[in-house]
């Protein structure tokens, strides 16, 4: 019971994080909240960090599935 509790909210991390991420990629203005405020959008260095940066948010958020979906074969 405890362990499904916790894959569950582990798997709500995780979709967080993606969406995140996605929102960063598709909207970079939107991602400025979530790191330094007031960073000048429309910098092509600031865009390139601004895509490195969902890039690895969304990348954070797969590992967390890829982890749960392990730890469940494992246990099988």
């Amino acid at each position: 019971m405890l362990t499904n509790v916790a894959s569950v909210l582990a798997g709500l991390i995780g979709v967080g994080i993606i969406f995140i991420g996605a929102r960063a990629l598709a909207a970079p203005q939107a991602a400025v909240g979530f790191g330094i405020p007031d960073t000048p959008t429309g910098d092509r260095s600031v865009q390139a960090w601004l895509s490195v940066k969902a890039v690895r948010d969304i990348a954070s958020g797969v590992f967390i599935f890829i982890f749960i979906f392990s730890l469940f074969s494992f246990h099988r």
